[in-house]
């Protein structure tokens, strides 16, 4: 996206239900509510223009969207399975106070 002049820039007011609704719409976690309304624009004249095409490209955008929730739920089962092995590895082990004698001890 171009960068834009802070004299160009406006606020706009939001429901919390269409805030949400537009972050599940992200390709990726940075992207500004300026370039996702802008591909939303761009889709709408496309299905206005050339319905077939634009059929193709909301299909694409699924995929990728169906994509990364998997991926995403991939990575956090990844991570409750790391997790999980991590704690009854550490809760198994002795503890480090244990392992340690005093040099009167020894």
């Amino acid at each position: 996206m171009p960068k834009v002049k802070n004299n160009n820039i406006t606020t706009i007011k939001l429901s919390r239900e269409t805030k949400d609704r537009l972050e599940k719409l992200r390709s990726y976690k940075r992207e500004s509510y300026d370039e996702l309304l802008e591909k939303i624009l761009n889709l709408l004249n496309l299905t206005i223009q050339d319905p077939d095409k634009s059929r193709a490209k909301l299909l694409g955008i699924s995929i990728y969207h169906r994509n990364l929730e998997m991926k995403q739920r991939r990575i956090l089962k990844d991570n409750k399975k790391y997790r999980k092995d991590n704690k009854s590895f550490s809760s198994s082990s002795p503890k480090s106070s244990n392992l340690q004698q005093s040099p009167q001890s020894r």
